[in-house]
Protein backbone atom coordinates (compact mmCIF):
# COMPACT_ATOMS: atom_id res chain seq x y z
CA UNK A 1 0.00 0.00 0.00
CA UNK A 2 2.88 2.13 0.80
CA UNK A 3 4.14 1.66 -2.68
CA UNK A 4 1.16 2.81 -4.05
CA UNK A 5 0.59 5.97 -2.28
CA UNK A 6 4.03 7.46 -3.56
CA UNK A 7 3.03 6.52 -7.10
CA UNK A 8 -0.03 8.44 -6.73
CA UNK A 9 2.23 11.59 -5.05
CA UNK A 10 4.62 10.90 -8.09
CA UNK A 11 1.96 11.39 -10.23
CA UNK A 12 0.59 15.25 -8.81
CA UNK A 13 4.39 16.83 -8.51
CA UNK A 14 4.64 16.40 -12.25
CA UNK A 15 3.75 19.57 -13.76
CA UNK A 16 1.91 18.83 -16.81
CA UNK A 17 0.85 22.48 -18.25
CA UNK A 18 2.39 22.66 -22.09
CA UNK A 19 2.12 19.34 -22.81
CA UNK A 20 0.33 17.91 -25.73
CA UNK A 21 2.05 14.32 -26.24
CA UNK A 22 3.59 12.06 -23.12
CA UNK A 23 5.67 9.45 -24.33
CA UNK A 24 5.53 7.59 -21.50
CA UNK A 25 3.48 8.33 -17.64
CA UNK A 26 4.55 6.20 -15.02
CA UNK A 27 1.83 3.71 -13.93
CA UNK A 28 -0.12 4.36 -17.66
CA UNK A 29 -0.98 0.91 -19.41
CA UNK A 30 0.25 2.37 -22.67
CA UNK A 31 1.71 0.78 -25.45
CA UNK A 32 4.11 2.37 -27.47
CA UNK A 33 5.24 1.78 -31.44
CA UNK A 34 8.34 -0.30 -31.79
CA UNK A 35 11.70 1.36 -33.21
CA UNK A 36 12.05 2.68 -36.43
CA UNK A 37 8.46 3.41 -36.86
CA UNK A 38 7.71 7.27 -36.58
CA UNK A 39 4.10 8.23 -36.05
CA UNK A 40 3.78 11.56 -38.15
CA UNK A 41 1.55 14.48 -36.08
CA UNK A 42 -1.53 15.09 -37.84
CA UNK A 43 -2.00 18.59 -38.74
CA UNK A 44 -5.90 20.21 -38.83
CA UNK A 45 -7.38 23.68 -39.72
CA UNK A 46 -10.46 24.69 -39.80
CA UNK A 47 -12.21 22.62 -41.97
CA UNK A 48 -10.46 19.18 -40.02
CA UNK A 49 -7.03 17.30 -41.12
CA UNK A 50 -5.21 18.90 -43.45
CA UNK A 51 -4.74 15.59 -46.62
CA UNK A 52 -2.16 15.44 -48.53
CA UNK A 53 -2.77 15.77 -51.92
CA UNK A 54 0.26 14.35 -53.54
CA UNK A 55 -1.60 10.49 -52.67
CA UNK A 56 -4.15 11.45 -55.06
CA UNK A 57 -1.73 12.27 -58.33
CA UNK A 58 -1.84 9.83 -61.05
CA UNK A 59 1.11 10.00 -63.01
CA UNK A 60 1.93 13.28 -61.92
CA UNK A 61 4.98 15.27 -60.84
CA UNK A 62 4.30 15.70 -57.25
CA UNK A 63 6.31 19.02 -57.81
CA UNK A 64 8.77 18.91 -54.68
CA UNK A 65 9.17 17.00 -51.02
CA UNK A 66 6.46 15.93 -49.42
CA UNK A 67 7.28 17.07 -46.18
CA UNK A 68 7.54 20.67 -47.55
CA UNK A 69 3.99 20.31 -49.33
CA UNK A 70 2.32 19.96 -46.38
CA UNK A 71 4.15 22.39 -44.06
CA UNK A 72 3.60 25.11 -46.67
CA UNK A 73 -0.11 23.88 -46.97
CA UNK A 74 -0.53 23.99 -43.23
CA UNK A 75 0.45 27.43 -42.92
CA UNK A 76 -1.72 28.54 -44.88
CA UNK A 77 -4.62 27.04 -44.16
CA UNK A 78 -4.69 26.63 -40.57
CA UNK A 79 -4.37 29.81 -37.70
CA UNK A 80 -1.16 31.23 -37.09
CA UNK A 81 -1.21 29.99 -33.85
CA UNK A 82 -1.91 26.51 -32.09
CA UNK A 83 -4.87 25.48 -31.07
CA UNK A 84 -3.59 23.60 -28.40
CA UNK A 85 -6.62 22.06 -26.15
CA UNK A 86 -6.70 23.66 -23.07
CA UNK A 87 -3.97 26.73 -23.06
CA UNK A 88 -6.25 29.21 -22.88
CA UNK A 89 -4.34 31.20 -25.73
CA UNK A 90 -6.24 32.76 -28.20
CA UNK A 91 -6.01 32.11 -32.57
CA UNK A 92 -4.52 35.21 -34.30
CA UNK A 93 -5.19 34.39 -38.20
CA UNK A 94 -2.67 35.50 -40.34
CA UNK A 95 -3.71 38.19 -42.56
CA UNK A 96 -1.95 38.15 -46.20
CA UNK A 97 -1.20 41.75 -47.24
CA UNK A 98 -2.68 42.85 -50.79
CA UNK A 99 -2.84 45.93 -52.88
CA UNK A 100 -5.38 47.25 -55.48
CA UNK A 101 -3.63 48.77 -58.78
CA UNK A 102 -4.93 50.32 -61.65
CA UNK A 103 -3.37 50.28 -64.96
CA UNK A 104 -4.86 51.81 -67.99
CA UNK A 105 -3.69 50.00 -71.45
CA UNK A 106 -4.35 49.67 -74.98
CA UNK A 107 -4.72 46.52 -75.92
CA UNK A 108 -3.99 44.92 -79.94
CA UNK A 109 -7.04 42.51 -80.20
CA UNK A 110 -6.30 40.20 -83.31
CA UNK A 111 -9.60 38.53 -84.37
CA UNK A 112 -12.09 38.19 -86.98
CA UNK A 113 -15.77 39.73 -87.09
CA UNK A 114 -17.91 37.16 -88.72
CA UNK A 115 -21.75 37.85 -89.48
CA UNK A 116 -24.21 34.79 -88.48
CA UNK A 117 -27.72 35.04 -90.19
CA UNK A 118 -30.43 34.63 -87.01
CA UNK A 119 -33.11 35.76 -89.20
CA UNK A 120 -35.09 32.39 -88.90
CA UNK A 121 -35.69 32.18 -92.80
CA UNK A 122 -34.80 29.46 -94.95
CA UNK A 123 -31.63 29.29 -97.41
CA UNK A 124 -32.02 28.74 -101.28
CA UNK A 125 -32.08 25.07 -100.55
CA UNK A 126 -34.53 24.80 -97.90
CA UNK A 127 -36.72 26.94 -100.12
CA UNK A 128 -36.19 24.78 -103.66
CA UNK A 129 -36.77 21.77 -101.14
CA UNK A 130 -40.29 23.04 -99.99
CA UNK A 131 -41.18 24.53 -102.67
CA UNK A 132 -40.87 20.90 -104.89
CA UNK A 133 -42.71 19.12 -102.45
CA UNK A 134 -45.79 21.56 -102.62
CA UNK A 135 -45.63 21.61 -106.75
CA UNK A 136 -47.71 24.64 -107.05
CA UNK A 137 -48.95 26.07 -110.16
CA UNK A 138 -48.47 29.69 -109.87
CA UNK A 139 -45.56 30.92 -107.54
CA UNK A 140 -45.49 34.19 -105.79
CA UNK A 141 -41.61 35.45 -104.52
CA UNK A 142 -41.93 38.03 -101.95
CA UNK A 143 -39.68 39.62 -99.55
CA UNK A 144 -36.28 38.38 -101.40
CA UNK A 145 -33.83 40.49 -102.47
CA UNK A 146 -33.12 41.53 -106.53
CA UNK A 147 -30.59 38.07 -106.80
CA UNK A 148 -32.62 35.99 -104.75
CA UNK A 149 -35.79 36.65 -106.73
CA UNK A 150 -33.92 36.45 -109.96
CA UNK A 151 -32.79 32.90 -108.60
CA UNK A 152 -35.97 31.57 -107.64
CA UNK A 153 -37.41 32.42 -111.13
CA UNK A 154 -34.61 30.50 -112.41
CA UNK A 155 -35.61 27.31 -110.96
CA UNK A 156 -39.26 27.42 -111.18
CA UNK A 157 -38.94 28.13 -115.31
CA UNK A 158 -35.54 25.77 -115.47
CA UNK A 159 -36.17 21.92 -116.48
CA UNK A 160 -34.45 20.95 -113.16
CA UNK A 161 -37.35 23.06 -111.25
CA UNK A 162 -41.25 23.50 -111.35
CA UNK A 163 -41.02 23.68 -114.95
CA UNK A 164 -43.61 26.40 -114.80
CA UNK A 165 -44.22 29.05 -118.10
CA UNK A 166 -42.71 32.97 -116.83
CA UNK A 167 -46.23 34.10 -116.99
CA UNK A 168 -46.78 31.86 -113.99
CA UNK A 169 -44.34 33.55 -111.52
CA UNK A 170 -45.19 36.93 -109.57
CA UNK A 171 -42.42 38.38 -108.47
CA UNK A 172 -44.64 42.10 -106.71
CA UNK A 173 -42.21 44.59 -106.10
CA UNK A 174 -42.78 46.66 -103.25
CA UNK A 175 -46.44 48.48 -102.41
CA UNK A 176 -47.42 46.90 -105.79
CA UNK A 177 -50.63 44.12 -105.99
CA UNK A 178 -51.38 41.18 -107.85
CA UNK A 179 -54.63 39.61 -108.54
CA UNK A 180 -54.17 35.85 -107.89
CA UNK A 181 -57.85 34.42 -108.61
CA UNK A 182 -58.36 36.25 -112.12
CA UNK A 183 -57.61 33.15 -113.67
CA UNK A 184 -59.85 30.62 -111.35
CA UNK A 185 -63.37 30.44 -110.85
CA UNK A 186 -64.06 29.35 -107.15
CA UNK A 187 -67.36 28.67 -106.21
CA UNK A 188 -68.82 27.50 -102.72
CA UNK A 189 -71.25 25.01 -102.59
CA UNK A 190 -73.81 24.33 -99.68
CA UNK A 191 -74.82 20.53 -99.52
CA UNK A 192 -78.36 19.61 -98.03
CA UNK A 193 -79.38 17.53 -95.48
CA UNK A 194 -81.45 15.39 -97.81
CA UNK A 195 -78.16 14.81 -99.68
CA UNK A 196 -76.94 12.65 -97.04
CA UNK A 197 -79.80 10.74 -96.39
CA UNK A 198 -79.20 7.61 -98.67
CA UNK A 199 -75.55 8.69 -98.89
CA UNK A 200 -73.47 5.83 -98.58
CA UNK A 201 -69.59 6.45 -97.23
CA UNK A 202 -66.25 4.62 -97.09
CA UNK A 203 -63.42 5.14 -95.23
CA UNK A 204 -60.06 5.77 -96.56
CA UNK A 205 -57.08 6.28 -94.48
CA UNK A 206 -58.25 9.34 -92.06
CA UNK A 207 -61.17 10.38 -94.57
CA UNK A 208 -64.28 9.12 -95.20
CA UNK A 209 -65.42 9.34 -99.48
CA UNK A 210 -68.80 9.21 -100.68
CA UNK A 211 -70.37 9.39 -104.81
CA UNK A 212 -73.15 11.92 -104.65
CA UNK A 213 -75.15 12.44 -107.34
CA UNK A 214 -77.82 15.47 -106.68
CA UNK A 215 -78.94 18.76 -108.46
CA UNK A 216 -77.99 21.97 -108.32
CA UNK A 217 -80.13 24.92 -106.68
CA UNK A 218 -79.28 28.23 -106.66
CA UNK A 219 -80.29 31.22 -104.64
CA UNK A 220 -80.40 34.75 -106.10
CA UNK A 221 -81.72 36.62 -103.44
CA UNK A 222 -79.10 35.28 -100.63
CA UNK A 223 -76.45 34.36 -103.51
CA UNK A 224 -75.51 30.99 -102.38
CA UNK A 225 -75.20 27.54 -104.91
CA UNK A 226 -76.20 24.33 -102.84
CA UNK A 227 -76.68 20.74 -104.37
CA UNK A 228 -79.68 18.58 -103.06
CA UNK A 229 -80.75 15.41 -103.68
CA UNK A 230 -82.38 14.17 -107.29
CA UNK A 231 -86.26 15.14 -107.44
CA UNK A 232 -88.31 12.32 -106.94
CA UNK A 233 -89.19 10.37 -110.16
CA UNK A 234 -85.82 11.72 -111.79
CA UNK A 235 -83.70 9.20 -114.09
CA UNK A 236 -80.90 8.63 -112.19
CA UNK A 237 -78.10 6.94 -114.48
CA UNK A 238 -74.97 5.10 -113.33
CA UNK A 239 -71.43 6.38 -113.20
CA UNK A 240 -68.55 4.06 -113.94
CA UNK A 241 -66.58 2.25 -111.19
CA UNK A 242 -64.31 5.09 -109.37
CA UNK A 243 -60.94 3.28 -107.62
CA UNK A 244 -59.92 5.12 -104.72
CA UNK A 245 -56.53 4.39 -102.82
CA UNK A 246 -52.58 3.48 -103.19
CA UNK A 247 -52.02 -0.45 -104.77
CA UNK A 248 -48.63 -1.80 -102.82
CA UNK A 249 -47.58 -5.06 -104.94
CA UNK A 250 -45.51 -5.89 -102.19
CA UNK A 251 -48.56 -6.26 -100.03
CA UNK A 252 -50.48 -8.04 -102.31
CA UNK A 253 -47.73 -10.71 -102.78
CA UNK A 254 -47.98 -11.10 -99.09
CA UNK A 255 -52.09 -11.50 -98.77
CA UNK A 256 -51.90 -13.96 -101.89
CA UNK A 257 -49.60 -16.32 -100.15
CA UNK A 258 -51.42 -15.83 -96.77
CA UNK A 259 -54.75 -15.83 -97.26
CA UNK A 260 -54.89 -17.77 -100.64
CA UNK A 261 -51.91 -20.26 -100.50
CA UNK A 262 -50.50 -18.82 -103.59
CA UNK A 263 -46.60 -18.23 -104.47
CA UNK A 264 -45.86 -15.22 -106.08
CA UNK A 265 -42.61 -13.65 -108.02
CA UNK A 266 -41.61 -10.09 -109.66
CA UNK A 267 -40.26 -10.95 -112.96
CA UNK A 268 -40.07 -8.00 -115.62
CA UNK A 269 -41.75 -5.46 -114.00
CA UNK A 270 -44.73 -7.13 -112.85
CA UNK A 271 -46.12 -9.59 -110.48
CA UNK A 272 -46.19 -13.71 -111.61
CA UNK A 273 -48.86 -15.78 -109.90
CA UNK A 274 -48.47 -19.37 -110.55
CA UNK A 275 -50.45 -22.40 -109.31
CA UNK A 276 -48.30 -25.34 -109.65
CA UNK A 277 -51.29 -27.29 -109.62
CA UNK A 278 -53.29 -26.22 -112.34
CA UNK A 279 -50.83 -24.56 -114.39
CA UNK A 280 -52.96 -21.43 -113.99
CA UNK A 281 -50.76 -17.75 -114.27
CA UNK A 282 -52.10 -14.39 -113.64
CA UNK A 283 -49.87 -11.27 -114.08
CA UNK A 284 -50.04 -8.08 -112.32
CA UNK A 285 -48.47 -4.73 -113.18
CA UNK A 286 -48.71 -1.30 -112.76
CA UNK A 287 -49.01 0.21 -115.99
CA UNK A 288 -48.93 4.09 -114.48
CA UNK A 289 -50.21 6.68 -111.93
CA UNK A 290 -53.88 4.86 -111.16
CA UNK A 291 -53.54 2.44 -114.20
CA UNK A 292 -52.97 -1.25 -112.88
CA UNK A 293 -53.42 -4.42 -115.83
CA UNK A 294 -54.76 -7.95 -115.27
CA UNK A 295 -53.96 -10.35 -117.27
CA UNK A 296 -54.38 -14.06 -117.73
CA UNK A 297 -56.61 -16.38 -119.24
CA UNK A 298 -60.45 -16.76 -117.00
CA UNK A 299 -59.87 -19.20 -114.29
CA UNK A 300 -60.41 -19.82 -110.61
CA UNK A 301 -57.35 -18.02 -110.12
CA UNK A 302 -57.50 -15.27 -112.04
CA UNK A 303 -61.11 -14.25 -110.39
CA UNK A 304 -59.61 -15.18 -106.70
CA UNK A 305 -56.72 -12.54 -107.89
CA UNK A 306 -58.90 -10.11 -109.40
CA UNK A 307 -61.00 -10.00 -106.13
CA UNK A 308 -58.03 -9.57 -103.97
CA UNK A 309 -56.64 -6.91 -106.23
CA UNK A 310 -60.08 -5.30 -105.59
CA UNK A 311 -59.97 -5.44 -101.58
CA UNK A 312 -57.04 -3.13 -102.43
CA UNK A 313 -58.62 0.08 -103.41
CA UNK A 314 -62.08 2.02 -102.33
CA UNK A 315 -64.58 1.23 -105.27
CA UNK A 316 -67.22 3.99 -105.28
Amino acid sequence: DDGDDDSDASMEDLDLDGITDLAYIPGDNIRLTMFPYQEKNKVWDDYGEVLDVTQFMIGEDPGGDDDEDLQAMAQFSRPAAANAEGSGKQNVEEEIPTKYVELQASLLIRCMMKVCDQLGLSDGRSIRQIVSSVAPRRLIVVHGTEEESESALEYATGEKGLMLKPSEVYMPKTMESIDVTSDTSVYRIILFDSLFANTQWYQLDDIQVAYLNGSIRVDEKEGTVGLEAPKQGAVQEGHPAIFLGDLRISELKEQLRNQLNLRSEFAGGCLCIENHETRAIVLVKKVGPGEVLLEGAYSEEYFMVRDMLYDQFVVL
